[in-house]
């Protein structure tokens, strides 16, 4: 099965755009009184989950002040909070589908309002990252700018690598290996997955020229994100892809038995009770 996504496919530069709005950036006075003050690295800790989990991962790379760094928690923080909406939804999401396959019959009808609640806060976040992408820019120097966007940019390569290593369905056969799946409904199962997300395929190439576009644009003095990454229909693209793992959903379930219906709707609420998402793109819970 695949993984159902939260937010919708958001494009790369859309991702990187992860530390919300909710911190004003570095002021003139701040600034003067921190010149002499040490730099030094460290995790940024209180970016816990999505794509604020991977900006601060490569903002660990980068030596910090004390004032920067105050300023740039608070940024993770904001981040943190607007992505609330969007667990909660998604957890929604996962358990109303958990129920329709422990029940034998997947109604993407029925789960309709779930799939809309998970594309309209994704589009609500989404504006606010792009204002804390602006807002960190202001609060980096020249240096750490340039350091943030290599090490963002590192990061990045490496998921999508991962990604493109695991094909379109990103591995989902050892993440369900509890079903005990013959070879014959992993082959079904794997037809279907590629059918489906087959079209993600071609997209990469034209993401990763955006993505080399922003980090550039981010390194030098003036960045404005509506200029190198104009913003896109967040919503639609959400929806759209939300439907597709839904209706993958549908095509494999009666590829299944009752058994395996049991184990795979009680796999989902597990995760729901335990979502946490890291993907810069949050993660499918069907795969």
């Amino acid at each position: 099965m695949s993984r159902l996504v939260k937010t919708g496919i958001l494009c790369c530069s859309l991702a990187v755009a992860a530390l919300g709005a909710g911190c004003s950036g570095s002021t003139a006075e701040g600034s003067t009184v921190a010149q002499g003050a040490a730099a030094t690295k460290a995790p940024i800790i209180t970016a816990t989950h999505g794509r604020a989990k991977i900006a601060a991962l490569a903002l660990g790379d980068v030596p910090l002040r004390s004032d920067q760094r105050a300023q740039i928690e608070k940024l993770a923080a904001s981040a943190d909070a607007e992505h609330a909406s969007v667990r909660a939804a998604r957890q929604a999401l996962l358990l109303a589908l958990a129920d329709q396959i422990a029940r034998g019959q997947v109604d993407p009808t029925a789960l309709a309002p779930n799939v809309d609640a998970v594309s309209a806060s994704a589009s609500g976040v989404t504006s606010a990252e792009r204002a804390g992408l602006e807002e960190l820019h202001a609060i980096l120097d020249a240096k750490q700018r340039t350091l943030f966007a290599d090490a963002l940019h590192a990061e990045m390569q490496a998921r999508r690598q991962s990604r493109q290593e695991h094909g379109a369905g990103g591995g989902w056969t050892a993440r369900w290996a509890d079903l005990h799946l013959t070879p014959d409904q992993e082959a079904q199962i794997e037809r279907i997955v590629q059918s489906e997300l087959s079209a993600e395929h071609g997209q990469w190439k034209g993401r990763f020229q955006r993505d080399r576009k922003m980090f550039e644009a981010f390194k030098g003095e003036a960045f404005v994100l509506d200029q190198v990454a104009p913003p896109v229909d967040v919503k639609a693209m959400t929806a759209d892809r939300t439907g597709r793992f839904v209706e993958i959903a549908r095509e494999v379930l009666p590829l299944l038995t009752p058994e395996q219906r049991a184990i795979a709707a009680e796999k989902l609420r597990e995760r729901a009770a335990a979502v946490a998402p890291e993907e810069e793109t949050p993660a499918d819970p069907l795969l």
